[in-house]
């Protein structure tokens, strides 16, 4: 925005001159991120991981004891885990939205003297 400043009198001894100024501010341009976090919830298969729980509890039960009961343990206690951990997995997932808005930055004030043009930076 351009405004026009009051005519300034600068004077001298032997004469007044009047000065045109104009101050004019500046502004950039800003992105703005916003994050924006959603929760997304799965129900886990229970079938399913106490399978996998049977399996993987079968394998270590037989190569810990080495016999076909430690084995049998071994799936019957990986079911229960298997089973019992297939619950409802959930899980936040961040993104981002960006907004590129103008701000001020600075004005300028710019005036004449003695065929002499000056500019001065400034904050408001």
């Amino acid at each position: 925005m351009k405004l026009v400043a009051i005519a300034l009198l600068f004077a001298t001894s032997a004469s007044a001159e009047t000065v045109r100024a104009t101050i004019e501010d500046h502004y950039k341009l800003q992105d703005i991120n916003t994050p924006i976090t959603q929760t997304y919830c799965r129900q886990g298969s229970a079938g399913q991981s106490a399978l996998e729980g049977m399996i993987i509890g079968g394998l270590l039960g037989k190569g810990i004891t080495g016999d076909d009961q430690g084995a049998t343990a071994g799936a019957v206690l990986g079911g229960v885990i298997g089973a019992d951990k297939a619950g409802r997995k959930c899980w936040e997932e961040t993104t981002y939205t960006t907004e590129t808005i103008r701000v001020y930055d600075y004005s300028t004030f710019t005036f004449s003297h003695d065929g002499q043009t000056y500019t001065i930076d400034f904050y408001k």
